[in-house]
């Protein structure tokens, strides 16, 4: 998603920034135009998701609050999380007063139990990126967090700080998922 967005901007020859974090900043680049800018994000995608060590947590904030230092400009900023932890911080109230922000909320069917229709005693291979805890889980235990939870803290986040929220299943296709939520955002302009 991230990759097609920026490409997206490079095409339409807009600067393109980036901001990589867990519970802290890994990779920030303020926004430059050119593929040169598009190169250097596809490569730190690509290191960050093989090389950085898992983490305890993921912090929205710190991306919030790195965000705001770069003073004196304004943003086109898309937080790209999975919100598994319902992580949606208080701290959008800031970052949103100057900058046009929408959530995209990644997720994958398979993490959700009440979307599963699978034998009650399968088990599932689940890895957590935050901690790199491996586990394997029944599905039925999946329950306590569901899809629609989510997408409740997401709405009532976007409701209170006027901001949009969009969600993307892996399962769709990134290209006329990403061109829904863009529609979306135009009609609302």
């Amino acid at each position: 998603v991230a990759a097609t967005l920026a490409l997206s901007a490079v095409k339409q020859r807009d600067r393109l920034g980036y901001l990589l974090f867990s519970d802290s900043v890994h990779r920030i680049h303020p926004p430059r135009p050119g593929k040169a800018q598009l190169h250097r994000l596809l490569s730190d995608l690509v290191q960050y998701s093989t090389v950085t060590e898992p983490s305890g947590s993921t912090d929205p904030r710190v991306a919030i609050h790195a965000i705001e230092a770069l003073r004196g400009r304004r943003f086109v900023i898309f937080l790209i999380s999975d919100f598994i932890d319902h992580d949606v911080p208080d701290d959008l109230r800031f970052v949103r007063r100057r900058h046009d922000v929408s959530l995209l909320h990644i997720y994958d069917p398979i993490e959700f139990g009440d979307t599963m229709k699978a034998d009650p005693d399968l088990l599932l291979p689940v890895f957590a990126p935050e901690g790199g805890r491996r586990a394997m889980m029944k599905p039925s235990l999946m329950k306590e967090h569901t899809l629609a939870a989510t997408r409740s803290v997401l709405e009532q986040a976007a409701t209170k700080y006027r901001i949009l929220v969009h969600s993307i299943s892996t399962s769709d296709a990134v290209g006329p998922a990403l061109g829904a939520f863009l529609h979306r955002k135009r009609s609302l302009v």
